[in-house]
Parts: structure tokens; sequence; C-alpha cells
């Protein structure tokens, strides 16, 4: 019962920041990464459906491990970015 209510808390987290927040430097790598990922579906994600800008502003982390939680690893948004 404490995953779900880790995701529920967190897609409200996502969507709280997204409608209400200036954008973070963090969300901003996040969508960077979105924009150029094998899996995005429009605006959303295509492996876990989330809707991507609130995604990129919560606490959870990318299904496919392309961004970490928290603490952005630059060195792995940079590698992805110029994969691409």
């Amino acid at each position: 019962m404490k995953g779900v209510y880790y995701k529920l808390r967190s897609i409200c987290i996502g969507w709280y920041r997204y409608l209400f927040a200036k954008r973070s430097e963090k969300a901003q790598l996040r969508i960077d990464i979105c924009g150029v990922c094998q899996f995005k579906k429009g605006r959303f994600c295509g492996v876990c459906f989330c809707e991507l800008h609130a995604k990129a502003e919560s606490d959870d982390d990318c299904p496919k491990g392309y961004w970490p939680k928290i603490k952005e690893a630059t060195s792995k948004t940079d590698d992805l970015l110029q994969d691409s």
C-alpha cells in the first residue's frame, strides 16, 4: 500500500508544480531527454502513460532510467542528448 501512496503523492506533486510553479531546471532537463526518447507518444510517456511535463516536475523517476529521481546526473543527460 505504501507504493501506491507514494505514486499518487508523486503524481499530485508533479501536477501541482506543473500548473502553479515556474518550471525548474531539473524539469527542463528531463523534458529535453523526453524530447528525444523513442518511447515518447505526443505529450505522454509510452511506458508509464504519464503526461510528460507533470512527470518531469514530480519526484518520480523515468521508468526506463533515463533520468534519476532527484539529483540530475548531467553527464548522463549530456550523453543521451549527444547520442541523438
